[in-house]
């Protein structure tokens, strides 16, 4: 039939092997690579358009290992900066791991780049910049004397495969 008979795999008419719902449902036996095997070898037969049936030959499925660990940002960062800084200038650099590595951060509150308020940027490399906004804001984070001196944000981190962390709240202090 176009079923494996572990009901894992549907064979096309076009020779197009995919994984059933079966499959998908058995998870650990055929479709995660670190806790099922990683090879299945079915025997495989073609038709041709007067009915006459091929040889079974052997046709060798490989699960190949994706990243589905997703980066951890470091619980309970302080980063500290001093007061009175131009704009583009660093205030700190979030730290994150993750098992393939980490390739670009975001505030969570945005999904982007930039903080809710317009004060900081993040780059790729976890680094909080102060932005133009945040030095015409000045006292709300630019001056120690005059205004809060503490600010939090939700970042996220990613890695290549695209997975994103939790957001993790990072505290910028001002000195």
């Amino acid at each position: 039939t176009g079923i494996s008979a572990d009901g894992y795999y549907s064979l096309a008419a076009n020779g197009e092997i995919r994984i059933t719902d079966a499959g998908i449902a058995a998870g650990v036996a055929n479709n995660d690579f670190e806790t099922g095997l990683n090879s299945f070898t079915y025997g495989v037969e073609a038709r041709d358009a007067a009915g006459n049936w091929s040889v079974a030959e052997n046709v060798i499925l490989t699960l190949t290992d994706v990243d589905e660990n997703a980066p951890i940002i470091t619980a309970g960062q302080t980063l500290s900066y001093a007061e009175n800084r131009t704009a583009g200038a660093v205030v700190g650099t979030v730290a994150a791991s993750d098992d393939v590595g980490v390739t670009g951060f975001r505030f969570a509150a945005t999904g982007t780049n930039n903080s809710l308020d317009g004060y900081y940027s993040i780059a790729a490399n976890g680094q909080i910049s102060l932005t133009a906004a945040g030095v015409a804001a000045g006292v709300a984070n630019n001056d120690f004397e005059t205004g809060l001196n503490s600010f939090t944000y939700g970042i996220q981190a990613s890695d290549g495969a695209g997975n994103w962390s939790a957001a993790e709240d990072v505290t910028l202090t001002l000195t």
